[in-house]
């Protein structure tokens, strides 16, 4: 997952933040509004801990290789997206830093990981997305003013506890939903993307790798595992093997050779992705 500060729209994450912020100043009498708008305002930079990882719903797409997979000479790989599986990035449980220089993770942070968002190119999708997201919570939060005068049960959270869960559940939406903005010139992308907001600064539990953009952090994902997780991080213990990652398919870019697909296939084998279905492009680059 990259830095949302080292991906090629340079303004998006800021745009979609800050159109989120003005629908929430223009609907501040409604449910949610405006403790929504009090913690988003709270942050200077929203790219600032946000890492995104970005695929297309095109699967073998003549601008994709052109732009995104080495002219043709790179891969693409297909990642499945039902709710068996959900990805999650390393936490304070994983492989100790140190074992491989491969393995980082977050230590001690939370972080809250959305789930293939689609992206919203157009002013029409903005605006009915937020219109769609503002009465849910209005619902929501309405029906826990009238669960004020109720006793909850002994055993769960008081009343105080509970509204303030929901408007930090609401906050965390509008965020998910500003972070899934992009300008309109990159609708042909079809861009689905999950994304990581981390409550503080990685330092040096983040990566870095050299990209067109320069320098840029980066953090790794894994399979989650529900049964063992918090907050989006997958707890490894160490010792044990990391997850295979829910790849479906590996199409060879079309400036590969019928060779390269079995060379693909072996390497593939060799990390345990043996039954993961390997092609090779059918897009006639030149």
């Amino acid at each position: 997952m990259t830095s949302a500060d080292g991906v090629n729209d340079a303004q998006e994450i800021i745009a979609g933040h800050e159109h989120v912020r003005r629908f929430l100043r223009c609907n501040q009498s409604r449910a949610g509004a405006q403790a929504a708008l009090s913690i988003m305002e709270m942050v200077d930079d929203p790219r600032t801990n946000t890492y995104i990882f970005c695929a297309s719903g095109e699967e073998d797409d003549a601008s994709q290789w052109e732009r995104y997979g080495a002219e043709g000479h790179g891969f693409a790989i297909e990642i499945g997206t039902t709710e068996a599986d959900r990805l999650g990035v390393y936490s304070s449980e994983a492989v100790p830093l140190g074992k491989s220089d491969i393995f980082r993770f977050f230590h001690d942070t939370r972080a809250t990981i959305d789930q293939w968002t689609t992206a919203l190119y157009t002013v029409g999708q903005r605006a009915e997305a937020l219109e769609a997201r503002m009465s849910h919570w209005e619902t929501q939060l309405e029906e826990a003013m009238k669960m004020k005068d109720i006793e909850l049960d002994d055993e769960g959270p008081d009343w105080d506890s509970y509204l303030n869960g929901l408007l930090e559940d609401c906050s965390t939406d509008f965020v998910s939903l500003a972070n899934s903005m992009k300008h309109d010139g990159f609708r042909a992308e079809n861009e689905f993307r999950v994304v990581a907001t981390a409550e503080r600064p990685l330092g040096e539990y983040a990566f870095y790798r050299p990209s067109q953009y320069g320098i840029v952090s980066s953090v790794y994902l894994v399979a989650q595992r529900d049964d063992e997780s918090y907050g989006g991080m997958a707890n490894i213990p160490p010792g044990s093997t990391v997850p295979l990652l829910p790849i479906r398919r590996v199409i060879a870019g079309p400036r590969h050779s019928a060779a390269q697909v079995d060379r693909l296939r072996g390497f593939l084998d060799s990390k345990g992705y043996g039954d993961v279905r390997v092609d090779l492009s059918k897009v006639p680059i030149r």
